[in-house]
């Protein structure tokens, strides 16, 4: 097993994924934006990790996914229904147990935060957030305190950032970029790409924002990137209840991370063996 950016080890798990789902339709949402209607392609259910995520139990203390506590775990991000068409509105599969809307990936973002450590904390939370334990521990009930607005919406004019968080709090998930129409929620991010991206968000929530649009200046500094980073490399190397495929993905989408956002370049990353 090797280290990971915050020290920290989980036991592995590993699962064999099976046969592959044919894609998935694209779909609609009922508002429409300037040039284009905010649709989205929704890919391999398999291969994303949403039917594993979906499927996962111990939700409840008993044998319940996140759709049989569904009304709970969003209140605890901060995701309620829209005073406006552009947000958790018609066609989001709001508080529907489907894993092809944007409602439902978002919920099995949140269940691989919950479920990749062994030693996931979910007690008393700032006391917790320190390299003592690892990120992979207190993700979970880190990211439910940060969000407590969390709006899936279309984005249009000319942003160029796929999610950002606006004032304390308040983060919106975007189902498409500028100007580019059929993509995936999270614009096809995997769940536990998904999953990284909640804890980058709730970093900038009441933390720092990024040097430039696009990287922060150092590693060392523990902004957006760096607890991204930190968080799928944590994953990657000893996630438990996690298929490997989305390990090595989260594994793949660190080094990205590592490679191009950062003034400083950080150090390297090793995928886990098995990823080669």
């Amino acid at each position: 097993m090797r280290r990971s950016m915050i020290r920290g080890s989980v036991a592995a798990f590993v699962f064999c994924l099976g046969v592959l789902a044919a894609p998935q339709p694209a779909r609609a949402l009922t508002a429409s934006i300037p040039n284009c209607l905010c649709s989205y392609t929704v890919p391999n259910l398999y291969t994303s990790g949403d039917n594993w995520y979906s499927g996962l139990t111990g939700w409840g203390g008993g044998n319940g996914t996140w759709c049989s506590v569904q009304q709970s775990i969003a209140s605890s991000y901060g995701i309620t229904t829209p005073l406006n068409q552009f947000g958790w509105g018609p066609g989001y599969g709001t508080f529907e147990c489907d894993s092809t809307k944007p409602f439902g990936r978002t919920m099995n973002a949140i269940t691989a935060l919950a479920t990749a450590s062994p030693n996931t904390i979910t007690g008393t939370l700032f006391q917790f957030q320190t390299a003592a334990f690892p990120l992979l521990d207190w993700a979970y009930i880190w990211t439910a305190n940060k969000m407590d607005n969390t709006v899936g919406k279309c984005e249009h004019g000319d942003m160029i950032g796929f999610n950002a968080a606006e004032g304390q709090g308040k983060v919106k998930l975007y189902v498409r970029r500028s100007g580019s129409c059929k993509m995936g929620f999270f614009h096809g991010l995997d769940a536990a790409e998904r999953a990284g991206t909640l804890v980058h968000e709730s970093r900038h929530v009441g933390g720092p924002g990024h040097y430039n649009q696009n990287q922060d200046f150092s590693f060392g500094e523990g902004g957006a990137y760096a607890f991204e980073v930190t968080w799928l490399t944590q994953y990657a190397d000893g996630g438990t209840a996690t298929p490997p495929l989305l390990r090595c993905s989260a594994a793949d989408r660190a080094k990205s991370l590592l490679n191009m956002n950062f003034v400083i370049p950080p150090p390297g990353y090793q995928s886990p063996d098995f990823c080669d």
